[in-house]
C-alpha cells in the first residue's frame, strides 16, 4: 500500500463509525454484491446502519456473503439475481418489498470485464456487457423509480467508470457498456429530480479490489492479463478499494451528480476534456503497444491466463485485495500464500 493510501486509510478510520445519518434504517439494494467493490460498499453501508438487499448472479457466492465479518450485525437479505434476466429482476423486487417494505437506495454495481483486442470480441461479448451495464440497470431503475416516487424520494447510484468517459483500448465491450450507463445517468439525474429522486454517477479509475483474477481475457491471454493486472496493482495507477468505497458512500450521500474517487480518475477525466486530440493520439500509441490479435479465437479467465505475473511480487497488492474481498476461491488463496 502506498503512503498516500496509508495516510487516507488512517484519516478515514476516524469517521468509519460516523456514517451518513441518512442511510440509517434505510433499505439499500446493491447489485454485484458478493465480492469486490459491491461487497466493500455493502460493508460501508452496514456501518451506516442500513438494511441491505445484496444481489449476485452466483448462488454460492451470495449465499456465503451474509457470513462476511464486515456485515455482522446488519440486517442482510442475500438474493441470487442475474440483472440481465427480466424474470430474476421481477422476482427480486418482490422479495425485497416483502422483506423490507420499501427501497430507498439502489446501487447498480454489477459488472463483467472482457480484456483483449476488438478483433477477438464477439457480439455475445458486447451483449453481455450491455446487458450487465445498461439493460440491467435500466430495468431496475424503471422498476424502483415509481416506488421511490410514491415514498417521497430515493437515491440511485450508478457505478460507471472513467472508462465510461475516457475510452480504453482492448476493453471495447466494457467501454461501450459504461459509456451507455454514464449517458443514462446524466439524463436521469435531471429528469428524476422532479420526483425527488437523486441520481449519482460514480466514475473511478482502477481500484484494487482483486477483480483481475475474474476478468475474461481474449487474444494473447497471458500478455493481455499481464498489462491489466499491472494497472490494478501499481499504486500510482490504482487506488485502495476500501478507501474508494468509503468515498463513494459518503460523497453520494451529499446528493452529488458526479463522484470521481481518486486523483488518478480526476486527472484522466479532466485531461480528456481539456486535450481530447492529445489524449486520442496517446490512446493510439497505447493500442499499438498492446498485444496483437492472434489468428485463432482464445478466451479464458484471468486466473487461468498463464501470465507469469500471477506469481510475481508486482501482483502482491491485487492478490491481497482478492483475498480480502472474496474475489478468489480457496485454491487461489492457498497458491497466493505459497508465492508470497
Amino acid at each position: 500500500m502506498s503512503f498516500t493510501d496509508r495516510f487516507a486509510r488512517v484519516r478515514e478510520k476516524w469517521s468509519l463509525g460516523r456514517g451518513p445519518a441518512e442511510y440509517r434504517g434505510k433499505t439499500v439494494v446493491i447489485t454485484g454484491a458478493s465480492r469486490g467493490l459491491g461487497l466493500l460498499l455493502a460493508r460501508d453501508f452496514a456501518r451506516c446502519g442500513a438494511r441491505l438487499a445484496l444481489l449476485s448472479r452466483n448462488e454460492r457466492d451470495i449465499a456465503g456473503v451474509a457470513n462476511d465479518a464486515g456485515l455482522r450485525g446488519a440486517d442482510v437479505l442475500p438474493i441470487r439475481c442475474d440483472v440481465r434476466s427480466r424474470k430474476d429482476l421481477t422476482r427480486t423486487i418482490a422479495r425485497i418489498r416483502e422483506r423490507f417494505g420499501r427501497i430507498d437506495v439502489l446501487v447498480n454495481n454489477a459488472g463483467v470485464i472482457q480484456v483483449g483486442p476488438f478483433a477477438q470480441m464477439t457480439e455475445r461479448d458486447f451483449a453481455e456487457a450491455m446487458g450487465t451495464y445498461f439493460w440491467g440497470p435500466l430495468r431496475l431503475i424503471r422498476a424502483v423509480a415509481p416506488l421511490m416516487r410514491d415514498q417521497g424520494g430515493g437515491h440511485i447510484i450508478n457505478i460507471s467508470s472513467v472508462g465510461g468517459r475516457v475510452a480504453v483500448p482492448h476493453m471495447a465491450p466494457y467501454v461501450a457498456g459504461k459509456f451507455a450507463l454514464a449517458g443514462l445517468t446524466d439524463v436521469l439525474h435531471a429528469e428524476l429530480s422532479v420526483d425527488g429522486i437523486k441520481v449519482t454517477g460514480v466514475y473511478p479509475l482502477t481500484m484494487r479490489t482483486g477483480s483481475p483474477f475474474n476478468v475474461v481475457v481474449k487474444g494473447q491471454t497471458d500478455k493481455e492479463f499481464g498489462w491489466f493486472l499491472l494497472g490494478d496493482s501499481l499504486p500510482l495507477l490504482s487506488m485502495d478499494a476500501e478507501r474508494a468505497a468509503h468515498m463513494i458512500v459518503r460523497r453520494s450521500a451529499r446528493g452529488k451528480a458526479h463522484v470521481v474517487p481518486g486523483f488518478q480518475a480526476r486527472i484522466a477525466e479532466v485531461g480528456d476534456a481539456a486535450f481530447p486530440n492529445t489524449v486520442s493520439a496517446f490512446r493510439r500509441l497505447v493500442a499499438r503497444a498492446l498485444p496483437a490479435a492472434p489468428s485463432e479465437q482464445r478466451r479464458t479467465s484471468g486466473w487461468n491466463s498463464g501470465s507469469p505475473l500471477l506469481r510475481s511480487r508486482l501482483a502482491r497488492l491485487s492478490q491481497r485485495a482478492a483475498e480480502r474481498n472474496r474475489e478468489v476461491d480457496s485454491h487461489v488463496r492457498r497458491e497466493s500464500k505459497r508465492v508470497h
